[in-house]
């Protein structure tokens, strides 16, 4: 792309540098190493990871702030809009095989309704207005 762009072949060190630069933000402490996405197994050698597990009031809490500032006061939304970019699973990283089985989970609890009859697919909201503190209360208690 570079070269695309410029017409002439990146310079090999500045390649380097700028991959070590990248691989470091996502392993470094005062960086995104927290995702934990990514680890440096030995210097100049990276593995990528499956991101930790998300506590399901977390996703809960994420999805309810998420929702009110998007939709508002909507009562049901389309269950893809949740696997967009910028929706819940890109938020965490997360599959949409992960994301289910959280959106299952807070449907057992009564946080939200999902109806799979006939496509398009719909989230329905069920919460009340104290939700967000229900979720931070109930992700405290988990952790």
């Amino acid at each position: 792309m570079i070269r695309e762009e410029e017409g002439n072949e990146p310079n090999p060190r500045t390649m380097a540098r700028t991959a070590t630069v990248f691989l470091r933000s996502y392993t470094n402490p005062d960086g995104l190493s927290q995702l934990r996405l990514m680890q440096e197994v030995e210097r100049g050698l990276y593995l990528v990871t499956d991101p930790s597990a998300v506590p399901v009031w977390v996703v809960g809490f994420a999805l309810v702030d998420y929702w009110e500032h998007q939709w508002g006061d909507r009562i049901t939304v389309d269950l893809a809009v949740l696997f967009e970019p910028g929706g819940l699973s890109s938020i965490f990283f997360l599959g949409s095989e992960a994301v289910n089985e959280l959106l299952e989970t807070l449907q057992r609890e009564k946080l939200i309704d999902i109806y799979r009859v006939a496509p398009p697919y719909q989230v329905v909201r069920q919460w009340g207005p104290d939700a967000r503190q229900m979720c931070l209360e109930r992700a405290y208690a988990a952790s």
